[in-house]
């Protein structure tokens, strides 16, 4: 009896973390566009029917289905293909390694067929070894990316925390992202480093991102920081946290119950949310190059909408019929759900960098309008004072919230350039400096 319920509870935990097991995404792997009314004529095509294969990316399902450039794609599924976004929605239900069928117009003639849907690609780097994982936070299961470069011996890590919008840190299509060039610089030069897909973006499953509360969202990345200090080669003396924009808020909160030996904010948020709300209306309104008397009405407004949301509570429906004009704001904030809002504008967060006491590198972008200099400046003087010497400030030339190169604040918001290398090369001495 004994024996049969070992076997019993070993099946059932077995069963379990099978199940947890976090597949790719489909991956198609075209670049689609709208049918033209020409190419509707010269292939004969019902009007609004298909969609254009402008291009096929390698190591995807449509490469090996044999998809070329010029194809129209008229059904997948057995569906009618109308829009790109269709397409994407088909794929979206679909799982890995699934069989679907296709038709498609090709040189006037019609092709049909069926594909095995092949998994996204793993992200790949010169000298760099990539692992992809998984966590179970709550009710979700995160997918872990990690970098690590090809030494032997146990290595500084760094778990990164990206802003607030529902996007995936999986990118093996895009290198030149600037996110993903300076956390491969980083594990270049030495770290473990390690990204997590919020829940219901990536491959991670659970709760959809738009509906994930703050402190939901942070438990994922304290139990991904518990996970990068257990790894083999990590040195867990020598742990540090980078945060993006929102993620700069919730490193000093994680680093409450996590032993953090430095934290890197950068273009975030060091203030109330309705004080950093007045401070980057400024700017932003800068970035839109408004004239005194009309920035004047922008501030105003933007804080009577924000006020509405945040200190009374009240949902979009009933703030618009009070300001119809607070409408393109809260479509902006209300990328996330009511309650990380609520949450989120509970923190003390002087008080949450008082309490650290760790290394901290505060930088802002001097092109950077999504946040505020003084805030920056504030973070490092509150943790010198209650620690003194731990706290730096560090203002980075032509830098853009988005970590791109421009040289104001309008340049920054309707043409930011490349990935601006001077964030890395300030990241990495510091980096350095704070190492046992």
């Amino acid at each position: 009896m004994r024996k049969y319920i070992l076997l019993s509870i070993l099946f059932i935990v077995c069963t379990s973390l099978s199940a947890q097991h976090l597949q790719r995404k489909p991956f198609l792997g075209i670049l689609m566009d709208t049918v033209t009314d020409d190419v509707v004529r010269v292939m004969k095509l019902s009007k609004g029917e298909g969609v254009l294969v402008k291009k096929v990316i390698t190591r995807s399902t449509a490469e090996a289905a044999g998809f070329t450039k010029g194809d129209v794609l008229i059904k997948i599924a057995d569906s009618i293909v109308t829009s790109p976004a269709q397409v994407v929605r088909i794929l979206k239900a679909k799982h890995t390694d699934e069989k679907v069928s296709y038709s498609l117009i090709r040189d006037k003639k019609l092709v049909t067929g069926k594909f095995t849907t092949k998994g996204w690609p793993e992200e790949i780097y010169a000298g760099l070894d990539v692992v992809y994982g998984e966590l179970p936070s709550g009710k979700s299961l995160l997918r872990t990316i990690v970098m690590r470069p090809k030494t032997e011996g146990k290595k500084p890590a760094l778990l990164f925390v990206p802003g607030v919008g529902c996007y995936s840190m999986d990118s093996p299509l895009d290198s030149i992202r600037a996110e993903i060039q300076l956390l491969s610089h980083l594990a270049r030069k030495g770290y473990v480093v390690m990204k997590v897909d919020k829940s219901g973006t990536g491959d991670s499953r659970g709760i959809p991102c738009d509906q994930l509360d703050f402190n939901t969202e942070m438990e994922g990345y304290k139990l991904a920081f518990e996970q990068m200090k257990q790894l083999p080669d990590v040195d867990t003396a020598n742990c540090f946290i980078l945060g993006h924009s929102m993620g700069g808020v919730m490193a000093p909160l994680i680093a409450k119950t996590e032993s953090v030996k430095g934290i890197i904010a950068y273009g975030t948020i060091g203030v109330n949310f309705m004080e950093y709300w007045v401070n980057t209306r400024k700017t932003l309104a800068d970035a839109l190059e408004m004239n005194p008397v009309d920035k004047d009405d922008y501030i105003k407004e933007q804080c009577q909408c924000a006020s509405m949301l945040i200190d009374l509570h009240m949902k979009k429906d009933e703030a618009i019929k009070i300001n119809p004009h607070c409408t393109e704001m809260y479509d902006a904030l209300l990328i996330r759900d009511y309650a990380f809002w609520d949450q989120l504008s509970a923190i003390n967060l002087p008080q949450a960098w008082q309490a650290y006491s760790g290394k901290v590198l505060a930088m802002w972008g001097s092109t950077d309008f999504i946040s505020a200099r003084e805030e920056h400046q504030l973070i490092a003087e509150i943790v010198n004072k209650a620690h003194p010497g731990n706290g730096t400030f560090k203002e980075v030339p032509n830098a853009s919230h988005g970590m791109e190169t421009a040289t104001t604040f309008a340049e920054a918001l309707n043409k930011p350039g490349s990935y601006n290398s001077s964030i890395e090369t300030i990241m990495s001495e510091w980096l350095q400096a704070q190492r046992n």
